[in-house]
């Protein structure tokens, strides 16, 4: 981004003594506060001050690079074509497992729209319909009338059902997004019968927060560069234009995995999750098809997730709790691995380096310390998309 050579006034009060002394050798000028000539610089200055804001926010408004916030919106809604506006947030989702302690012979019910809540209480989910879950039965009368609910069998313990994250980043606090690790979720704060426990067995990450600046004009400039369509930036530029935290990797004359295939453009593509809905691809596979040229053939993919398991035993500092030390680094790693995205090599010494870096971390036992259940990197392809799934830090 452009940096504006800005001045202060006390700079230009400055500058204008320095200039008016240059010229008169022989006299030495008072220009101390209370002088006529400081009232008389100062005056200038202030002028000097308004034009500089003026031309600052004349900067803003007619230049992307210069432009922040608001501004940004209202320059890129001057270019429709362009076909960018700055992406909304996204809640996260992903299933919690409802338990009862004794399998008993009637059936509880997980009521739709019933929440739950991280154990320390700082976010909230909400069980959601999905018709294509088996326990889902979608003529259950709640008890304040709503309809829908997910079943736990008689003589079975536990459903899984789908729960979305009550906030959606609007708030601007980070985390507001519902990104959460795995086993966080721990409370049942609505009225569930029958239903004693809920848990998450894997971590939430597929939301975001409203899309920022810089990804903004990011995705404007590459709407600008395949604006004739046909190219790889108009593919990249469509597929990210469908939501925020979207990416695709294009593989030109190639199928999806990495022949040489005249004609065939594979575009592999990702929501952030690994996992994206079969509504998400479809939408992917519009939007490509949108852009492509003539007589090409395209192929539209969704990136498999890739499970990464961590098994790792530290040493900790004097000093230090070794198990809160080891509940840090489990979180630290977790974040580390679910936020390298689509394509991204997990490198076996980065994730030492990222536990070391946690207060309290004194080492790592080279012989416990397995990565998939080796010691080298794990190589990223653009098939996949690394997420942490076990961690076993000891």
């Amino acid at each position: 981004m452009t940096v504006l050579d800005t001045r202060s006034q006390s700079t230009i009060v400055g500058t204008i003594a320095a200039g008016i002394q240059s010229r008169l050798t022989s006299v030495f000028l008072n220009f101390a506060k209370g002088k006529v000539l400081r009232a008389l610089a100062e005056t200038y200055a202030g002028n000097g001050l308004w034009l500089q804001k003026e031309n600052l926010q004349i900067a803003m408004l007619t230049r992307l690079a210069t432009s922040y916030g608001s501004d940004i919106d209202t320059f890129i809604a001057d270019f429709p074509l362009s076909g960018v506006t700055r992406l909304g947030a996204q809640a996260a989702t992903g299933l919690c497992t409802f338990s009862r302690y004794t399998a008993g012979p009637t059936i509880a019910y997980v009521p739709v729209g019933g929440t739950v809540r991280t154990t320390d209480g700082s976010q909230t989910f909400q069980v959601y319909a999905d018709a294509t879950n088996p326990a889902y039965v979608a003529t259950y009368v709640n008890t304040d009338g709503s309809l829908g609910a997910y079943a736990i069998a008689a003589q079975v313990n536990s459903v899984t059902a789908p729960v979305i994250g009550a906030t959606a980043g609007s708030s601007g606090q980070p985390g507001s997004n519902g990104n959460v690790g795995a086993s966080t979720i721990g409370l049942i704060s609505s009225t569930m019968p029958g239903v004693d426990t809920v848990t998450n067995p894997a971590a939430f990450t597929n939301g975001f927060d409203v899309e920022s600046d810089a990804s903004v004009m990011a995705r404007f400039a590459l709407a600008v560069a395949g604006r004739g369509g046909g190219t790889i930036a108009a593919i990249q530029s469509a597929v990210a234009n469908l939501k925020v935290g979207m990416t695709s990797v294009v593989l030109p004359n190639s199928d999806i995995n990495g022949n040489f295939t005249p004609g065939v453009v594979s575009v592999i593509v990702d929501d952030g999750s690994g996992n994206i809905s079969a509504a998400l691809l479809a939408a992917a596979q519009t939007a490509v098809y949108s852009v492509i040229a003539e007589g090409i053939r395209p192929g539209i993919y969704a990136a498999a997730l890739l499970p990464i398991n961590v098994v790792m035993q530290i040493t900790t500092a004097a000093g230090y709790v070794h198990q809160n030390v080891v509940a840090q680094v489990s979180a630290a790693l977790a974040l580390y691995l679910n936020g390298l995205g689509q394509g991204a090599t997990v490198g076996y010494f980065e994730l030492s380096t990222v536990a070391c870096n946690v207060s309290g971390v004194a080492g790592i036992v080279p012989t416990s310390y397995t990565l998939n259940g080796g010691t080298s990197d794990i190589t990223g392809t653009a098939q996949n998309t690394p997420k942490a799934n076990n961690l076993v830090i000891s």
